[in-house]
Parts: structure tokens; sequence; C-alpha cells
């Protein structure tokens, strides 16, 4: 099913998302729900955040539309030494382009749809739509980002 996705200001996008705890047909019917709504959306990458879920859960596109990954409960474990600048956008964000820095490598710890853990690796774009979705996740949207960034002051 198609949910709606909430647009930033919202009260959702200032708390961290709980870990999911249950690994059952709730947990399933969300990833399910999440899948659609991202590719309705033509997107790479949707937090359950978005849709008004409190649960530390993404998916993402592989970039090339062939696999869609279920992240529950990720966590990066290691960054490479390289920065990538790219331009985002996000569904929660309407008709909003920033460009930000990110790290070109990471590797993240998650668990599967059966509560098992397993380590992926991502590099490039996909790094970056991980970060990206990992951010949303902490109750951070692009916005949010470029108005810290644009407060600070170097002396």
């Amino acid at each position: 099913m198609i949910r709606d996705i909430i647009q930033h200001p919202n009260e959702a996008f200032s708390k961290v998302a709980n870990l999911v705890t249950d690994f059952d047909d709730g947990l399933a019917e969300l990833v399910n729900d999440m899948k659609d709504t991202m590719v309705n959306g033509s997107s790479y990458g949707l937090a359950a955040t978005q849709i008004g879920v409190n649960k530390q859960v993404i998916v993402l596109s592989d970039l090339v539309g062939d696999e869609i990954y279920v992240l529950v409960n990720p966590m990066v474990t290691q960054y490479g030494d390289h920065v990538v600048k790219y331009e985002e956008g996000c569904l929660s964000v309407k008709d909003y382009f920033v460009e930000v820095t990110r790290f070109a490598d990471i590797v993240v710890t998650a668990k599967t749809m059966d509560g098992e853990d397993r380590e992926y690796e991502f590099h490039g774009p996909a790094a970056v739509n991980v970060q990206h979705q990992l951010d949303l996740l902490c109750g951070v949207t692009i916005k949010d980002k470029t108005a810290k960034l644009s407060n600070l002051k170097i002396s």
C-alpha cells in the first residue's frame, strides 16, 4: 500500500526513531508499504520516519533498480577516508535541493527482516543515499542540515 509522505516541518522529524524489536508480520507489512511508497515516489530511498512511523527502518534501491535493500536498526560502523559532494533532494522536502558533503564509502550493520545481523558495504551514490536516510531516522532533514551549516561562522 502506498502511504502518504509527511512533509518538513513536522514533529516526526524532531525525534530519533525507535529500535525495532519485533520482527513479525507488522514489520513485513511496513516494509512492503515502504517499498511501494518509495517506488511510487520515484525515489532511491525511504525512511520509516517519512511515512510517520517512528521505527529504525529504511528501504533503498540499488540505484539501477535490480534490488531493494531493507535495513532494520542500521548503524554505520566504518567510514571511509574520502568524502563526496552530491546534490540531494528529499521526498519530505519538496522542490528543495542542496549540495551535501558525505562519506564516499561506509560499512553499515543492520538487522534483516528475520532479525539476523548483517553487514553491508556502500560506495559512492549508494553510500550517500544510506547516510541521507540515516539522517532522517535521527530527525534531520536536508533542510535542517543546511540551516545548521549556514549558522556556522568561521572566525
